[in-house]
């Protein structure tokens, strides 16, 4: 009898094993779909002139309006963008936003795709502010979408909002914070395929003082970049910039800043192991005693924090802000920039960054940009697309685009990550049975 009892379990771990192996086949054959995500270009605001630059004239497309499902090509590498979002079809090179108001402002932003949650630290609700978010709905059912709020004085309430299919919501920072100068908005849809954007736009009875996109940071983190800050100098002094921080967290952090230069690093007066309240919106003026004409900040938090900076700017005679936004680490990429020519801004200890040049007339140029802690490289007249083919370990980058309109800057981030879906296998077998 334990004869047979030892036979009959030998022969049930057999078949387990023999079982489990075969499974493991048939999973390890299973195939794989791999696509970018659609990605979603903010709508032109009245009295605004919008572009968008794209890889290829053959990019598809479609408006985010009731009753659209049609793509058709965009038709040129640079196209015009009007009242209404427009989504493109996925890709492995990222496109770029670019508004302006004549002789007033102008601002860059990636065209993105859904996001789960974005955080955008910039903008006012005070008298002057003629700033908004936009969400913008791009898939087939409603989206509710809430919105919290930061301020100087501390957490605000947050409010829910429902945007249609295939269409955008537009709210005004001064009715989501009313009469709060400085603001952080987190957006985090409970449903729907959303994509926010900022716009912090100021005006003192009809004078303009600027605009510029706040661009969005995905996360709060403990050391991370803002690359590529814009230095401004009159009379051998710096213009000004003012650094913004929160802790949305239970707890204070205690925060250090080491600006990058081409001038030296170091950390500036006032920002070593400085004490941020939490949950209070600190704006801290930085007037770093420099003379070249761009920087960084390498930013330590003991706390996980969100910042960014904001800069003043004379363009053509007339004033002008943009706000600089933490970057992620830099990896291969590809950009589209037809039209912007822009100045890229590599930031790390040990920089080493392979770029080809795309033209309009076909031709490639290839460079390597080096150097150590701060470098910047100008895409070349005519260039339809840069690709990054290799990057060195910690560095960050960001692009700034200047016209006579005013200045912009985007941080170097793909719009769309390369997502994998498992294929379903049929198995005849299983429909016998």
């Amino acid at each position: 009898m334990r004869v047979r009892l030892m036979a009959l379990v030998a022969v049930l771990i057999s078949i387990t094993l023999v079982s489990a192996n075969l499974l493991e086949k048939k999973v390890s054959a299973n195939k794989f779909s791999q696509t970018f995500p659609a990605v979603v270009c903010p709508p032109t605001g009245a009295g605004l002139n919008g572009q968008v630059s794209t890889g290829s004239r053959n990019t598809p497309s479609r408006k985010i309006v009731r009753n659209s499902s049609v793509f058709v090509p965009v038709k040129s590498s640079r196209f015009i963008i009007g009242a209404d979002p427009v989504l493109l079809e996925g890709s492995a090179i990222t496109s770029i936003t670019w508004q302006s108001s004549a002789s007033r402002w102008a601002g860059a932003t990636v065209c993105k795709s859904p996001q789960g949650d974005e955080w955008f630290v910039g903008g006012s609700g005070d008298v002057t502010s003629k700033g908004r978010v936009l969400l913008v709905n791009s898939g087939l059912s409603n989206a509710i979408v809430d919105v919290a709020l930061w301020s100087e004085n501390g957490a605000l309430a947050g409010k829910v909002f429902t945007v249609k299919p295939n269409s955008y919501t537009q709210v005004r920072l001064d009715s989501l914070a009313v009469a709060q100068s400085d603001l952080v908005v987190r957006v985090t849809p409970r449903s729907g395929r959303v994509s926010a954007y900022m716009i912090d736009e100021r005006t003192k009875g009809l004078r303009s003082l600027g605009g510029d996109f706040v661009n969005s940071i995905n996360t709060p983190r403990t050391d991370f970049v803002i690359s590529g800050i814009p230095n401004q100098t009159i009379n051998s002094k710096s213009v000004g910039h003012i650094l913004r921080i929160l802790s949305p967290g239970s707890a204070k952090a205690t925060v250090s800043v080491d600006l990058i230069s081409n001038d030296g690093s170091f950390i500036p007066v006032g920002f070593d192991s400085r004490e941020i309240a939490r949950e209070i919106v600190t704006d801290l003026t930085l007037s770093p005693n420099i003379k070249t004409n761009v920087f960084s900040l390498h930013i330590h938090s003991d706390r996980p924090i969100l910042a960014s900076v904001y800069s003043e700017i004379m363009v053509s005679g007339h004033k002008d802000f943009l706000w600089n936004t933490a970057t992620t680490q830099l990896t291969p990429m590809s950009l589209a920039v037809s039209g912007l020519e822009p100045t890229i801004v590599f930031t790390g200890d040990q920089i080493r960054v392979g770029i080809e040049s795309h033209l309009n007339n076909g031709r490639v140029k290839v460079t390597t940009v080096k150097g150590s802690d701060i470098a910047s490289w100008k895409a070349p007249t005519g260039t339809r697309s840069i690709k990054i083919t290799s990057v060195s370990s910690g560095v960050f980058g960001s692009g700034l685009v200047t016209s006579v309109n005013g200045i912009g800057t985007f941080p170097l981030m793909p719009g769309s990550l390369l997502s994998r879906v498992a294929i379903p296998s049929s198995n005849i077998s299983v429909i016998n049975r």
